[in-house]
């Protein structure tokens, strides 16, 4: 079989006949749908830990993002009624890769302890395909974590 015949039959597989019903069409990263997962375990542990487990005094969380695409990152605290930025810091990027992220700063995973004190916190990770501050994100996943004194 020529080369040309079998490019030809092969076209024919994965397209269709010129007058058949059935194609394939390409889908672009915009197509696919976004997932996204905000979780936590205890810093030298390595034990992913959710729900209501709680956070004992002198613990720190390491925050874990797991996304299907690259895109930008923000995670937030809620104090009250406002969101506050945790990370990234203003003026820097947190760049997620498809599958599973650690929050780190220059190669380094980084370790965190509310401000707030005791009690739940409620934390927000978005993300966001174009810009670096997630002004406009297309998901977003939340956890509450349990501090103690």
């Amino acid at each position: 079989m020529g080369l040309s015949l079998a490019l030809g039959l092969g076209g024919v597989f994965l397209f269709g006949s010129p007058g058949g019903e059935q194609q394939l069409a390409m889908r672009g990263a915009a197509d696919v749908p976004t997932s996204l997962e905000l979780a936590w375990l205890i810093e030298g542990t390595g034990l992913e830990l959710g729900g209501t487990s709680p956070v004992a005094a002198g613990e720190q969380v390491v925050f874990v993002a797991r996304t299907s695409r690259e895109a930008f990152l923000c995670l937030d605290e809620r104090d009250g009624a406002e969101w506050h930025r945790v990370f990234p810091p203003e003026g820097k990027a947190w760049m997620g890769i498809a599958g599973e992220n650690v929050l780190e700063q220059d190669g380094r995973p980084q370790a965190f302890r509310t401000d707030l004190g005791s009690g739940p916190r409620e934390y927000r990770l978005t993300l966001d395909a174009e810009y670096v501050d997630c002004r406009t994100p297309v998901a977003s996943d939340t956890v509450t974590l349990q501090w103690l004194d």
